[in-house]
């Protein structure tokens, strides 16, 4: 008998909690089953084993696996980095904030389960070409924490945001992109490395020579 058909039996339909508490059991047990085995060899009705949720209110939920994967990937582009925010107490000059700003979006994006989930998506990119967006759903969430460094350490005017932004977008592209695409490839290990200091802190510099020049 399923967690669920018991909480059924004892007390009739799930509440409005109870119900998004399935839902996240499905797709937790749906993650792991399509990191470990792939999207073609996960089945849903292993996924209703895994979960504890029966195969009617699964189905109910996600009438296909493909429907299934689709929200395995929109939940991870939103959980991944959208939790990193600035502390505004620090008050730091703005090399040493973005230095402990890429380091900490490395330790998340180098995660072995973020590196698969990119490996997953780009397997799938033919059959699910718009989950692509997914992935860049999680840059961008990144690039958004680099440009609040930016803004704040640099008292950016209004007018100057566009800067700003594509600093960030610069940023990402110089020091975060090349280890996520070298380990997705498998051309470096997915952690961060002994020379991982002087690279970022390289980047940061020539990021802030081209911003602010020699002021």
């Amino acid at each position: 008998m399923t967690k669920e058909k018991d909480k059924m039996k004892r007390g009739g339909r799930p509440t409005a909690a109870g119900s998004l508490e399935l839902t996240s059991r499905i797709v937790h047990a749906a993650t792991r089953s399509f990191l470990d085995k792939g999207y073609s060899d996960t089945a849903m009705e292993e996924i209703s084993v895994d979960s504890g949720v029966a195969k009617r209110s699964l189905y109910s939920r996600f009438p296909s696996k493909a429907d299934l994967f689709r929200q395995v990937v929109l939940t991870y582009s939103d959980n991944t980095l959208g939790r990193l925010k600035l502390s505004k107490a620090d008050k730091r000059p703005v090399n040493e904030q973005l230095y402990d700003g890429c380091i900490r979006i490395l330790e998340i994006v180098l995660k072995p389960d973020v590196i698969a989930m990119e490996r997953l998506v780009l397997s799938e990119a033919i059959r699910f070409p718009e989950l692509t967006q997914g992935v860049q759903m999680a840059r961008h969430q990144g690039e958004l924490y680099l440009l609040s460094i930016l803004e704040e350490t640099l008292a950016v005017p209004e007018g100057g945001r566009d800067l700003a932004s594509r600093g960030a977008k610069q940023l990402w592209d110089l020091v975060i992109a090349p280890y996520v695409r070298d380990s997705v490839l498998v051309l470096m290990p997915g952690r961060l490395t002994e020379d991982t200091e002087g690279r970022v802190r390289e980047g940061i510099s020539l990021l802030l020579h081209g911003l602010l020049g020699d002021s």
